[in-house]
């Protein structure tokens, strides 16, 4: 990660849409598909040139755009330390001014959880359902912002036996929300 925030969404849509290409060449179609983010990886989603045209859909778990000293709060005591002041590019005021200018996809599904005070999604739906055709919605689930990377997804995917416990309870709720999510 870096503070150029819409460098790295033009980067990421570049490589999604070369993945595309050599997955259309390998199969012959190309399925449908959704976005999914977490926190900074929502914004550069939203931030993408297509506009979120070229999806069915995204999942915007734990949307985060605050200024850079609140998101790093290491960076906060540095800047007051050294002197010295950063901020994201764009601005959280300028990614929303994009976001409502360009970013075109109806169907978002809003993730957020209750004990998460990084999370932004009630202002991004407010945003979003701005517009005529909005199909947006947003719902709340148990634990905080770590939750969805704090899970152990890698062992999920790899069946360990430690699946009964709670942690993995909350991760089959959040793929099952997403999996029956009506697009």
């Amino acid at each position: 990660p870096n503070f150029d925030h819409q460098l790295q969404a033009n980067e990421a849509w570049k490589q999604f849409r070369q993945s595309r290409k050599v997955l259309e060449k390998r199969v012959g179609i190309i399925p449908n598909s959704i976005r999914l983010g977490h926190s900074l990886g929502c914004k550069l989603h939203l931030l993408a040139p297509d506009g979120g045209r070229n999806c069915d859909g995204l999942v915007a778990i734990s949307f985060n755009n605050f200024k850079a000293d609140k998101s790093i709060p290491m960076l906060r005591k540095m800047s007051k330390k050294l002197n010295f002041q950063t901020e994201f590019s764009p601005s959280p005021v300028e990614t929303l001014n994009l976001i409502k200018e360009h970013y075109e996809q109806v169907n978002n599904l809003l993730i957020r959880f209750k004990n998460d005070s990084l999370d932004q999604n009630n202002l991004l739906l407010k945003l979003l359902k701005e517009r005529d055709s909005d199909k947006s919605e947003i719902m709340q689930l148990e634990g905080n912002h770590l939750t969805p990377v704090s899970l152990g997804l890698r062992e999920k995917l790899l069946k360990s036996n430690l699946q009964s416990s709670l942690k993995y309870k909350k991760i089959d709720l959040i793929v099952d929300q997403i999996t029956h999510w009506n697009i």
